[in-house]
């Protein structure tokens, strides 16, 4: 027999080299399905989780937005607000300076009215007075002498004032009476 050349790389151990090749090939091939498989399924969770909160953000956009409108409608309604209590305010001081000047008015009425009050209680203190006074002076009254005739008389003058007209002229400043029947004239020149 022969010897033979022991050949390190012979048919049985390119056979085995090559099925181990192609074992790891498979693991790969198999893990990776695997892998992809649990990648994919990973990846729809985060698109579902991505998609809602794409959807939050449109929801909060969408709130904002409409808070903001609310927002700036509430502060056109201030502004609004602000101006009609300014108007109140100023009517509101109108009507106080009004109401303080009719105060004083009612004050100084109420006064005037009291001295007005204190006038008549005077008045009617001397109207008393007079009154007991003239009880007095009836007696005096009835004691006057009568003077007889039409009233042609001589009075303080000594001049008879009679007839259809009458004529008086005084020297300072003239003036003159006339007594045409029952009207009395007089003139200043």
């Amino acid at each position: 027999m022969k010897r033979r050349k022991l050949n390190v790389f012979s048919l049985s151990f390119i056979d085995c080299i090559c099925c181990g090749l192609g074992a790891i090939i498979l693991l790969f091939v198999v893990v990776n399905a695997k892998s992809a498989h649990r990648r994919h399924a990973v990846a729809s969770d985060l698109r579902a989780e991505v998609s809602r909160l794409k959807l939050q953000v449109l929801d909060g956009k969408k709130k904002l937005v409409e808070s903001r409108n609310i927002l700036s409608e509430i502060d056109a309604d201030m502004v609004t607000a602000q101006g009609r209590s300014r108007e109140i305010i100023n009517v509101l001081h109108e009507k106080n300076i009004e109401l303080a000047d009719r105060d004083k008015d009612t004050l100084a009425s109420k006064t005037h009215i009291n001295q007005l009050k204190a006038d008549l209680k005077s008045l009617e203190e001397e109207l008393r007075r007079l009154k007991a006074g003239a009880e007095t002076q009836d007696d005096l009254g009835s004691k006057l002498r009568p003077f007889p005739g039409d009233g042609d008389r001589q009075y303080l003058t000594d001049l008879k004032m009679g007839g259809n007209g009458s004529l008086f002229c005084w020297t300072p400043l003239p003036v003159c009476l006339m007594k045409p029947s029952s009207e009395l004239f007089a003139c200043a020149i």
